[in-house]
């Protein structure tokens, strides 16, 4: 989603994209080659990668968060 001087291709990316997301993506500056391969990461992994495992333990952790109050009536259902 970058143009071939490596600035953001917002005629793309408004095609695709909400205002919103746009002004969240203008925040963050263009991959660079000096920085590293961009790829995507499980940032709730030490090594990045995505599991099963990583995801049910980041669902069942307790950070009192409120919002997260509901996942204990999911994981209280005695289901298959």
């Amino acid at each position: 989603m970058v143009d071939e001087r490596g600035d953001w291709d917002w005629g793309r990316l408004r095609g695709v994209l909400p205002e919103e997301v746009l002004d969240r993506i203008a925040a963050y500056p263009t991959p660079k080659a000096q920085y590293g391969l961009d790829v995507p990461g499980w940032r709730w992994d030490d090594k990045q990668f995505f599991s099963i495992r990583s995801a049910y333990a980041f669902l069942k952790r307790d950070d009192g968060n409120h919002r997260h109050r509901h996942w204990r009536r999911i994981w209280s259902l005695k289901v298959p």
